[in-house]
């Protein structure tokens, strides 16, 4: 989705195949895809949504794209098709998830070997979500792993607080950014959750101006506990995600989370912002 924009600001003409049903459905829910996708359509971009790449024909270069749907006329290709570990170097030696990540522990040491200490894209990180070892391929996360190992490494004992996967994209001018789990993706998981979504303006409608802000939460079913948030606008709001990041480390609720300390100020929010509004409104 980053890509798009790039070569369609350098006047290329730009088809978007995804084989899911929406964009980033694996970030974001629909509530918010739904704007993504409007503002993609509205900058120039060829959409197909729900259509699975089968087979590119050319004989130099590439020239043509077949899917289940049909057949396109293309000049170059670029394929996002995520991370693997390469694991031939442990394969059979240390405990892996299916896909081949390392099973660390929050030193980032190996489950079985104290010896071998794993970070980045070949480990696992430890979901605040989901309260287990989980596949999060982040930059971020990386960076931390290594911080965690290097210490250990040298004899000084720092634990890893855990990850939310937290991330953010601008599309067109359009500010997305979400951590821990969609709904989506939680319900996959096998968890039992409840969501609540809220838009609103970010400041008071007295103002001069204003834009609108998305925003949804996913939270455990019974005891309300933060799992997941999303947020999206014209504005950029993306380091509010910060916010919701921490509480879902630090293990709060949804009603901790709506009375929490927020500034006001009608330059930037309301007396109660969507950022608690999000929170006070959800059953």
């Amino acid at each position: 989705v980053e890509l798009i924009e790039a070569f369609k600001n350098h006047g290329k003409e730009v088809i978007l195949m995804e084989a899911m049903p929406r964009v980033m459905a694996n970030y974001f829910d629909k509530e918010i895809t739904e704007e993504a996708e409007k503002v993609i359509k509205e900058a120039g971009v060829e959409m197909h949504l729900g259509e699975t790449v089968k087979k590119f024909e050319g004989d130099d270069r590439v020239k043509r794209v077949v899917t289940d749907k049909g057949s396109y006329e293309v000049d170059m290709v670029v394929m996002s098709v995520g991370f693997r570990p390469n694991d031939e170097l442990y394969k059979d030696y240390l405990e892996t998830l299916p896909n081949g990540a390392i099973v660390v522990d929050t030193t980032m040491k190996s489950s079985k070997d104290d010896d071998v200490y794993a970070i980045g894209d070949c480990a696992t990180v430890y979901s605040r979500a989901s309260e287990k070892q989980e596949y999060i391929a982040l930059a971020t996360n990386a960076v931390r792993m290594g911080i965690v190992a290097a210490n250990n490494a040298l004899g000084k004992h720092v634990e890893y607080c855990g990850t939310q996967g937290s991330n953010a994209i601008c599309v067109f001018g359009y500010n997305m950014a979400s951590t821990g789990w969609s709904e989506e993706t939680a319900i996959k998981k096998g968890l039992k959750v409840k969501s609540n979504f809220f838009k609103d303006a970010e400041r008071p409608e007295f103002m001069p101006s204003y834009e609108d802000v998305l925003v949804k939460i996913v939270y455990e079913e019974g005891t309300g506990r933060l799992l997941g948030a999303q947020i999206a606008s014209k504005h950029n709001h993306a380091e509010a995600i910060h916010a919701f990041s921490l509480a879902i480390q630090r293990g709060m609720t949804v009603q901790e989370f709506a009375l929490s300390d927020f500034f006001f100020l009608p330059h930037y929010n309301k007396p109660l912002s969507w950022m608690t509004m999000v929170a006070y409104t959800a059953k």
